[in-house]
């Protein structure tokens, strides 16, 4: 009798029992981050930056504005167009990804 139990089995390969009874959940997640920053001696805002994908120093608005040279409203251009990366806080501040700035800075030097 458990031969035949087996030789039963065998008739239907096994990953045709599986699609029978299997089903197909779709799972989908929401994630957000949180930046702190303190003010004081200015220590470095570190961050993942989304376009980069990296951990990256964050600067403030009036510090990406000192490190570029650049006008507050042609910085904003740049960030809207995505040119520079940035982030908004949940406050609407804007923090500006140092790395992109530096690129994009030695990419209009040439």
């Amino acid at each position: 009798m458990m031969g035949l139990a087996i030789d039963c089995f065998r008739l239907h390969p096994i990953v045709n029992q599986m699609a029978e009874i299997s089903k197909k959940i779709l799972i989908t997640t929401k994630t957000s981050e949180i930046f702190i920053i303190r003010r004081g001696r200015r220590k470095a805002i570190r961050g993942v930056c989304p376009d980069c994908k990296k951990e990256v120093e964050l600067l403030t608005l009036d510090e990406a504005v000192n490190y570029s040279g650049k006008h507050t409203g042609e910085l904003i251009r740049y960030t809207d167009s995505g040119i520079v990366h940035s982030i908004e806080t949940g406050n609407g501040h804007l923090l500006v990804c140092q790395k992109s700035l530096k690129i994009f800075l030695q990419g209009e030097k040439k």
